[in-house]
């Protein structure tokens, strides 16, 4: 246990520097939903919405794991949770400018289309 610290500071810091801050990320998670649903991306919107988007890419006919190749092909992360279904996440490195540049970057990938994308 001697590098208790190491393993405490992060706790320390969301504690104390980054609570009062959490509604930043929760508004810039809802926008990004706005905008994914006008994409006609569908997004859960059940239980506590946080700062977490899950989102079924089946609703527009893409595989996850493709659809999240193309995202990072263009610099947007995604975690691929099933073969229908994946997770995007607003953090305190994620400004409220960017989530417009991120429903653009999926729009294009929407409209370009990729030929193995159905299920």
């Amino acid at each position: 246990m001697r590098q208790a610290g190491i393993i405490a500071a992060p706790g320390i810091v969301a504690l104390t520097g980054m609570a009062e801050r959490l509604h930043e990320d929760a508004e810039k998670a809802e926008r990004l939903r706005n905008g994914l649903e006008k994409l006609g991306i569908k997004v859960d919107r059940s239980g506590t919405l946080t700062n977490i988007v899950n989102l079924d890419t089946r609703s527009v006919g893409w595989d996850s794991g493709l659809f999240s190749e193309e995202l990072n092909q263009v610099g947007v992360k995604a975690k691929v949770c099933s073969k229908r279904t994946m997770r995007m996440v607003t953090h305190k490195d994620i400004k409220l400018r960017d989530i417009p540049v991120v429903v653009k970057k999926v729009d294009r990938i929407l409209s370009v289309g990729r030929a193995d994308k159905i299920l």
